[in-house]
C-alpha cells in the first residue's frame, strides 16, 4: 500500500502558526490548501481542494499539534512510514457561554473536519409559537455508502420547548413564581444512540415541572463489512452533531411580563481521518488523534435571570489507520462523544436549586488494518473503549508504490558533473534498460507520468560524507540525473550528495537488478 508521494515530505509548518506548537491546517481555504513547490516532487505548488494529500514519509514530532478544519475528511496517504508522536486534532469545536436572557438562540458549533455541525439553539420564545432547538447534523457519509440510509436521525435531537406556550406557564412558591425546568438537547449518535437531553430536579415537587426527555441520536450501522466496500470509504464517516437547546421561562415571575430564555447551540462531532501507509505506521507514546465531539460550555452557575436551555454533545468521530507494513499505536486515540451542558444546581437560596442537562454524544469508531490481522494488541489506548472489530485485514490496495532511498555522498570536495542513470530490470519477465540518457541504445525514459512500469526522481542535496546526513535545504525532484531529455538535471543544484526514489505501477510485475548513478568529478 502507498501513493506517488507527489507533495513530498510531510511538513507541519506550512499550516498558520498560533504559537505553542500549534498549526492549523484549514482545508477550506480558497482554491484549496496549499503545498508549496519546496516540497512537491514537480517543485510546483499543490492545492489541494479533496482533502487528500500524497507524502513520501510522514512524521509529528512530539510536543507539536496539527489541528485540521473545513468540511473535507482529511487522507494522509503515505509511500513511506509515518511516525506520530505530536497530536492530530479533528475534534468538533467547542461552545463558548451563552447568556439565556439573550433573545438569539447560540449557533451550533461546527464538526471536526467531515464531521456534522450542532444544531442550533433556539430563539427566545414569544410565548405563542413554540422555539425548539435543532437537530444536530446526522452522520456524515456519502450517498453511495453501504449503510447511508442508516445515518438518518443520528444528530441529536433538538430540545422542544418547555412549557409549550405562555398559557401552559405555572408558578410555584404561592403561585408566585415558575420553577418548570426544560430538557436538555440530545447527544449525538453514532457506533452506539447517544444519551437523552433531560430535566433533573426543581425546587418544587411536582412531576409537571420537569419537561420529558429529549432523544439522543440513533446509532449508525458500520457491521457487517458490505463484501465490495473499501475501508477508505467505509470508515471514514465523520461524527454527528448534538441537538440544541430549547427555549424555556425558569424564573418568570407573576405579573412581570414574559421572559423566555434561547438555547445553547449543539457542538459540532468529531471529524474523520485515515492514515494509509506503505511502510510502518507508528502511534508513539507521546502521540495522540483526537476526533472527540465538541466541548460544551462549563459550568452553567444557576442564576435567578435563568441559563440557557442546554444543548446536547456531539458524537466521536473516525480514525482509519491502513499499512502495508504494520500498524503500531501505543499513543492515544480518542474518539469519544462531546458532554452536554449541565446546568447544576446554585446555592444560596431555593430557587436556584434545579438541574438539567443535555445529552452525551455517543463515541466515534476507531479501524486499524494491516496484513495477516494480529488482534486488538495493536491499539493500546482507544478512549472511551475498544471494540472488537476496530482491527481488520487490509484489504484495500492502491495503484502504485515506491521507496525513497537513503542520502549517498559522491564523496568529492566539489560537485561533480551527473552524466547519467541506468536502471537494470525485468518487466513481467523482460529485460529492460531504463535510463535518461538518449544515447544509451535500447534504454527506455522511466519519466514521471510517462506510463512506463516504474517513474524514477533524483534528488541531490549536500550530504556529509562521514554518516551520510543532509545538511542544509536540498535542491528540488528532478527526472533526470543527466543534463538531457530537455531537463537541467542534478549538475544544476551544485551538491555533492543525492538520492532517488522508484515508483512501480501495480499492473505490472517489475523486478530491479541494479541502478547505477554516473557522475565525474
Amino acid at each position: 500500500m502507498a501513493e506517488r508521494g507527489r507533495h513530498g515530505e510531510f511538513d507541519v509548518t506550512i499550516g498558520t502558526d498560533l504559537g505553542n506548537g500549534l498549526y492549523e491546517w484549514n482545508l477550506d481555504a480558497i482554491g484549496g490548501f496549499s503545498i508549496p513547490g519546496r516540497l512537491t516532487l514537480n517543485g510546483q505548488e499543490h492545492r489541494v481542494s479533496d482533502g487528500v494529500f500524497e507524502f513520501t514519509r510522514f512524521e509529528l514530532r512530539s510536543g507539536v499539534t496539527l489541528r485540521i478544519v473545513g468540511a473535507m475528511a482529511p487522507q494522509f496517504r503515505v509511500r513511506g512510514e509515518a511516525i506520530i508522536n505530536g497530536t492530530i486534532d479533528i475534534s468538533g469545536a467547542s461552545q463558548p457561554l451563552q447568556l439565556g436572557f439573550l433573545t438569539t438562540g447560540q449557533a451550533g458549533s461546527r464538526g471536526g473536519p467531515g464531521g456534522g455541525r450542532g444544531g442550533n439553539g433556539a430563539a427566545a420564545s414569544n410565548g405563542t409559537t413554540a422555539s425548539n432547538g435543532a437537530h444536530g447534523e446526522d452522520v456524515q457519509v456519502a450517498s453511495t455508502h453501504g449503510y447511508y440510509r442508516t445515518a438518518e436521525g443520528t444528530g441529536g435531537r433538538g430540545a422542544l420547548q418547555f412549557p409549550t406556550d405562555n398559557n401552559s406557564v405555572t408558578h410555584a412558591y404561592s403561585g408566585v413564581v415558575c420553577v418548570q425546568v426544560v430538557a436538555g438537547g440530545g447527544g449525538g449518535g453514532y457506533f452506539r444512540t447517544g444519551t437523552a437531553g433531560v430535566a433533573l430536579r426543581n425546587p418544587g415537587p411536582s412531576p409537571g415541572d420537569l419537561s420529558g426527555p429529549n432523544s439522543g441520536g440513533r446509532a449508525f450501522q458500520l457491521f457487517p463489512l458490505p463484501s465490495n466496500a473499501k475501508s477508505i470509504e467505509h470508515f471514514l464517516a465523520g461524527g454527528s452533531g448534538g441537538g440544541g437547546g430549547g427555549s424555556h421561562i425558569y424564573s418568570h415571575t407573576v405579573g412581570r411580563t414574559f421572559q423566555w430564555k434561547s438555547g445553547a447551540g449543539g457542538t459540532g462531532g468529531g471529524g474523520a481521518i485515515a492514515v494509509r501507509t506503505g511502510g510502518a505506521l507508528i502511534l508513539g507514546d507521546t502521540g495522540k488523534i483526537l476526533a472527540t465531539g465538541g466541548k460544551s460550555y462549563a459550568p452553567y452557575d444557576n442564576v435567578v435571570q435563568g441559563p440557557p436551555g442546554p444543548n446536547g454533545g456531539g458524537s466521536g468521530g473516525s480514525v482509519l489507520l491502513q499499512s502495508g507494513t504494520s500498524v503500531q499505536a501505543v499513543g492515544v486515540i480518542n474518539v469519544s462523544g462531546g458532554p452536554g451542558a449541565h446546568v447544576l444546581p446554585g446555592t444560596g437560596q431555593a430557587l436556584l436549586d434545579l438541574e438539567a442537562k443535555g445529552g452525551t454524544g455517543a463515541a466515534g469508531f476507531v479501524r486499524a488494518e494491516m496484513p495477516n490481522n494480529p488482534g486488538l494488541g495493536i491499539l493500546r489506548q482507544v478512549l472511551p473503549a475498544v471494540e472488537p472489530d476496530m482491527v481488520g485485514d487490509l484489504r484495500d490496495a492502491d495503484s502504485t508504490s515506491g521507496f525513497t532511498t537513503r542520502w549517498y555522498s559522491t564523496r568529492l570536495i566539489f560537485a561533480p558533473r551527473y552524466v547519467r542513470y541506468e536502471i537494470d530490470a525485468e518487466v513481467n519477465g523482460v529485460p529492460v534498460i531504463f535510463s535518461d540518457d538518449p544515447n544509451l541504445v535500447g534504454s527506455r525514459y522511466a519519466k514521471l507520468g510517462a506510463g512506463e512500469a516504474i517513474s524514477v526522481l533524483f534528488q541531490a542535496g549536500a550530504v556529509n560524507p562521514r554518516d551520510g546526513t543532509l545538511t542544509g535545504e536540498p535542491g528540488p525532484w528532478r527526472n533526470t540525473v543527466g543534463a538531457h531529455q530537455g531537463e537541467a538535471g542534478l549538475s544544476a543544484d551544485g551538491f555533492t550528495g543525492y538520492r532517488f526514489q522508484i515508483l512501480f505501477n501495480q499492473g505490472s510485475g517489475v523486478v530491479l537488478r541494479s541502478v547505477k548513478i554516473r557522475f565525474q568529478s
